[in-house]
């Protein structure tokens, strides 16, 4: 007796031997499956074995619904979820050329590792569930499309994150390039800066003679902080752009928390930072 039916298109005939395996692991003691092939669909269908018995009809619907859904998640969860991504991508970031396509789908595809995977499993064997209750057969791709749009909502919003992290690199390293090439056209005010940091998070800049530097220029940055919302790591980017010197040295780097910081200043003075700790 046949209970229940998936049909899968063509085009993605070459999932068909996982998502096999799943069902197979996953169907209950008494059910076989059996594969009908036609020109443009396969169907995978569960048939009841009568050698096993058939006392209770409910209750081997609803073991055959648990394993099915159990299969499905699995298959949806950890076997085509980085080819859900692609396909996402490819319908709604096609714009993209080929090196930012490749990292946007790198870091959704690292993000998605952080799903709850407990929680989307309940929700795909629901879904499951309800389409068993409503008929025998099933379209793959139709359940993907129509019946688990939440879980491919939260796909696609991993997505939308990544590109969101891509373009603000792209603005960053932009903004990066600007500032080099400020650095690059002057000449240097003072050849070499220390920077120590203060207890209450302001920098104080030293020469290569360990004085304290002193100029209009600085003076005008500083007093932006009462007038504006700058704050003292802004200001000590500004301050050492507008000195421009050919050697920066850090003190008691590793107290700086502002790791961002840090990493701005190595790329707008390339080789031109050492860090001390």
């Amino acid at each position: 007796m046949q209970f229940f039916s998936i049909g899968i298109e063509k085009q993605n005939w070459q999932f068909k031997d996982k998502l096999l395996n799943r069902l197979q692991s996953n169907i209950p003691e008494g059910f076989d499956i059996d594969e009908e092939q036609y020109d443009t669909i396969s169907y995978i269908n569960f048939v009841y074995d009568y050698r096993h018995g058939l006392e209770n009809l409910t209750d081997v619907n609803d073991m055959l619904s648990h394993g099915i859904g159990s299969a499905l998640a699995q298959f949806l969860l950890y076997d085509v979820k980085e080819k859900l991504i692609a396909h996402i991508m490819k319908r709604e970031y096609f714009y993209f050329d080929g090196v930012d396509s490749e990292k946007i789908y790198e870091n959704a595809v690292n993000e998605s590792l952080n799903c709850d995977e407990r929680k989307w499993a309940a929700y795909i064997h629901a879904k499951l569930t309800e389409c068993f209750k409503e008929g025998k057969n099933l379209s793959l791709e139709g359940f993907i499309r129509f019946r688990i749009k939440e879980y491919i909502g939260e796909l696609k919003s991993i997505i939308d994150r990544s590109v969101d992290e891509l373009l603000i690199d792209k603005e960053y390293n932009e903004f990066i390039k600007l500032l080099r090439y400020f650095v690059e056209i002057q000449e240097p005010k003072i050849e070499e800066v220390h920077v120590l940091l203060e207890g209450d998070k302001k920098y104080t800049l030293l020469d290569s003679g360990f004085r304290v530097i002193n100029n209009d220029m600085l003076e005008d940055l500083a007093r932006e902080i009462s007038d504006n919302d700058i704050s003292y790591d802004d200001l000590l980017i500004s301050s050492l752009i507008t000195i421009a010197p050919n050697k920066i040295i850090i003190h008691d780097s590793s107290k700086i928390k502002n790791t961002e910081l840090l990493n701005t200043i190595k790329n707008v003075f390339c080789g031109k930072v050492e860090m001390k700790n």
